[in-house]
């Protein structure tokens, strides 16, 4: 009986750039990114910001 380990799953996510309203200038970024990601969890959220996965400039 041969028992192997299955392979990770390559990463399916890309790069999105997203342009922010003018009413939205100065918003906190995990308030907005609550509001772009409907139904993520604040934890998610703050993972992502933490880890570098959200750039702003």
């Amino acid at each position: 009986m041969n028992m192997r380990q299955p392979e990770p799953a390559a990463p399916t996510t890309t790069a999105r750039m997203v342009r922010i309203a003018e009413d939205r200038d100065g918003q906190r970024l995990d308030n907005f990114l609550l509001g772009y990601l409907k139904g993520a969890p604040r934890s998610l959220i703050y993972k992502l910001i933490r880890s570098g996965q959200v750039r702003v400039n």
